[in-house]
């Protein structure tokens, strides 16, 4: 899975970087502008009409799309409301379906640097989302080491 620790005197940083730039460059265009956000504000996935991905696309590519962004969700648990929302639609997937997986591309191709920051002496519960940059700004001797 790619999880990286970044490792300072009073914290832990966990990032999937690799993880998330390799989703994006496996199943998304890379010329692509990136998003803010991973999903539109009052969407309507669950209503969506049109034709299904069978006619348009091989539905495998979403449903193992969908299955690779259940993994980016360990570290950033944010996404799990949208991975879920994805997930409802994998019997039959529609072309909107497959717009809003791609809209989740283009948000991690813009936030590939984000994990938990787990503060040490805490009862490890999630303390803050930030991201790498952040850790790296405000800890000095910080190692990065893969498990």
């Amino acid at each position: 899975m790619g999880i990286k620790v970044a490792r300072g005197p009073l914290r832990l940083f966990l990032y999937q970087q690799k993880h998330a730039l390799e989703i994006v460059d496996e199943c998304g265009p890379l010329g692509t502008k990136p998003v803010d956000f991973p999903i539109e504000e009052n969407h309507k996935l669950a209503l969506a009409a049109g034709k299904d991905l069978d006619d348009l696309d091989d539905p495998t590519r979403y449903r193992r799309l969908v299955g690779r962004l259940i993994y980016i969700t360990i570290m950033r648990p944010k996404l799990s409301y949208v991975v879920h929302v994805l997930l409802q639609f994998m019997q039959n997937p529609k072309e909107a379906h497959m717009d809003a997986a791609r809209r989740m591309l283009r948000y991690l191709k813009a936030t590939p640097r984000y994990g938990i920051l787990v503060r040490s002496g805490s009862s490890l519960q999630v303390n803050d989302f930030v991201t790498l940059i952040e850790v790296l700004v405000h800890s000095c001797n910080i190692r990065s080491l893969a498990i």
